[in-house]
């Protein structure tokens, strides 16, 4: 088996015999005092910090064969109602339930979990980051919880995400309910559309309301999602109209994060976290965030938390 230690240039091979072995490549760790051996040959021990890193590595490939996350790409769905066509095929990552058996045995009372992306990032950050694995396995082995990350664009706005969702619910990733969906940063603009839309239909007393936030929010996760200081307190107020918990998150770092956070506690009663890190806080403190992530999801569900 061999395993690519990404950020360090080394690749670890594993054998029956010690898999602590390494062959350089980049020559960029041989500073160590580790000879230049041919590994075709012989078995050199690595530093012990490498080493670490390795049974890190293996561990959480270990891991993720337990859970397994599947990737696949779904199709989003338009309805007539939306007044825009659907968009391209949309890539993801799932762990948990096959929704579509589930709904054949009536058995689809599970915790679901959508994240979406930043501008500067991508679906594969939320597992190089190791939080999909962890969120994966935060349910234990009773498949409580659904995780999908998906790489939709930060560009989409609310029905775009929402024609998304239906693709999911069709190809039984997600259920189709409302979800608690996690925006960091630019991805937030989905759900600030969302809410504008359904104040817009509200304000004009539309004889079709999609009503986009009851139809895809069961908890909304912001981690320092700028669209928010563009949202009016009255479209705000909806989140609070429709009895939907915020918990938005910010970095210590990031002054702009935490003005989003105190709008949105003062505009829809939203609890607020603070992390260790810059913008991305989520990926400075991932573990911390996990935490509280859970903490948030089993108290919109009702559950009490493991953690």
């Amino acid at each position: 088996e061999v395993v690519e230690v990404v950020n360090t240039g080394i690749r670890i091979i594993q054998n029956d015999t010690d898999k602590n072995s390494v062959r350089d490549e980049d020559h960029n760790l041989w500073d160590k005092g580790i000879p230049d051996l041919d590994i075709q040959d012989d078995n050199i021990p690595l530093p012990d910090e490498v080493a670490a890193e390795a049974d890190a590595v293996v561990d959480m490939m270990s891991a993720e064969d337990e859970i397994q996350i599947i990737s696949g790409v779904v199709t989003p769905i338009a309805d007539t109602a939306d007044g825009v066509a659907a968009g391209e095929p949309i890539s993801y990552y799932h762990c948990g339930p096959n929704f579509g058996q589930l709904k054949d045995s009536g058995n689809i009372d599970k915790q679901e979990i959508l994240l979406l992306h930043g501008a500067a990032f991508t679906k594969e950050d939320w597992r190089s980051s190791r939080i999909l694995e962890k969120l994966c396995t935060a349910g234990g082995t009773t498949d409580a919880l659904s995780i999908t990350a998906v790489d939709l664009s930060v560009k989409a706005n609310g029905v775009e995400l929402l024609q998304t969702m239906r693709g999911l619910s069709r190809e039984g990733v997600i259920t189709g309910t409302p979800l608690v969906i996690v925006t960091p940063s630019a991805s937030g603009k989905a759900i600030i559309t969302a809410a504008q839309s359904d104040l817009q239909d509200l304000n004009t007393k539309a004889a079709y309301a999609q009503k986009l936030l009851e139809s895809m929010l069961k908890g909304w996760v912001p981690v320092a999602s700028g669209a928010v200081l563009k949202a009016s307190e009255e479209s705000l107020s909806l989140f609070i109209m429709n009895n939907i918990p915020i918990l938005a998150v910010h970095g210590t770092r990031d002054r702009g994060g935490k003005i989003i956070s105190q709008d949105l506690s003062e505009k829809a009663k939203a609890r607020v976290v603070e992390l260790e890190g810059g913008h991305p806080c989520y990926l400075d403190s991932p573990d911390e965030f996990v935490k509280h992530l859970i903490s948030f999801v089993n108290g919109v569900y009702g559950v009490q938390s493991s953690l």
